[in-house]
């Protein structure tokens, strides 16, 4: 890549992944019954080309969060109206528009985000199309009409904070402090039935429990936790190689604060 400008290397890629991704290219309307469609204008994605004083190795050697100066490579368009951007040079950021509480994308989720820029990436490397060609059909997730509910959908509760045990979000600290060792011991401290689990739920569980001992709550308060499963897979058949659309779904876990303090 010697002599050429990244910067239209990686336009370029993303102008050709749009073709065949065009949805995004598009612009999502409100129709009737608050449904949510993609109108396929061919309008594209904001880019935006920047430049900045600063070299990749006075980011450290592990870019893990907290990531300095994310305040100064973030990059609100003016007049965007909250339209996702792109920022590319030697580094990329990647900014979509969540429209739902708690927040979710519409159009994809971040697998088939990440496949999208998988695609956009073998396309600057010289490739003639993504190797994992983009599937659309939308219709293989289309709700019954009329909804068949089959138990109560706990994950949507609206939960008022009465006690204030909720954080402000900008009294929280975003910090990484945990390892391979740290994990090791985690799992070690689990019975023999349950140390095979994901080091996703590992975590979660972990932080749960302590962050409820930390805030004290009255014993007999419901405490849950709020998470979205991805279900590609799930399905029978599963969902078709090269789905990028949004497929994942709130799950929430609930129980009383004495019973998760109880356990050693």
């Amino acid at each position: 890549m010697d002599g050429k400008d990244p910067v239209k290397v990686i336009r370029g890629a993303l102008s050709r992944a749009l073709v065949f991704y065009y949805p995004f290219a598009g612009r999502l309307r409100e129709m009737a019954g608050r449904k949510l469609v993609v109108e396929c204008t061919g309008e594209g994605v904001l880019f935006i080309e920047a430049e900045a004083e600063l070299s990749l190795q006075q980011f450290g050697d592990t870019l893990h969060p907290p990531f300095p100066w994310m305040e100064e490579l973030l990059y609100d368009v003016p007049g965007s109206g909250g339209v996702g951007s792109l920022l590319a040079g030697h580094a990329l950021e990647v900014r979509r528009v969540h429209l739902l509480s708690p927040p979710q994308s519409h159009m994809s989720d971040t697998v088939g985000l990440v496949q999208f820029m998988s695609a956009a990436g073998e396309l600057a490397r010289g490739a003639e199309a993504p190797s994992i060609q983009p599937v659309w059909q939308r219709d293989r997730l289309n709700a019954r009409d009329p909804p068949d509910v089959f138990f109560t959908h706990r994950e949507y509760d609206d939960v008022p904070d009465a006690k204030g045990t909720l954080t402000p979000l900008e009294d929280k600290v975003h910090h990484s402090f945990f390892g391979a060792a740290e994990l090791s011991t985690l799992r070690s401290r689990l019975p023999p039935y349950l140390r095979r689990c994901s080091t996703f739920d590992l975590l979660t569980a972990c932080l749960w429990r302590c962050r409820t001992i930390a805030i004290s709550p009255d014993p007999n308060e419901e405490i849950r936790i709020l998470t979205t499963v991805e279900f590609r897979r799930r399905f029978n058949p599963s969902l078709p190689p090269g789905y990028y659309g949004n497929a994942a779904a709130f799950s929430t876990a609930i129980t009383t604060a004495g019973s998760l303090r109880v356990f050693s």
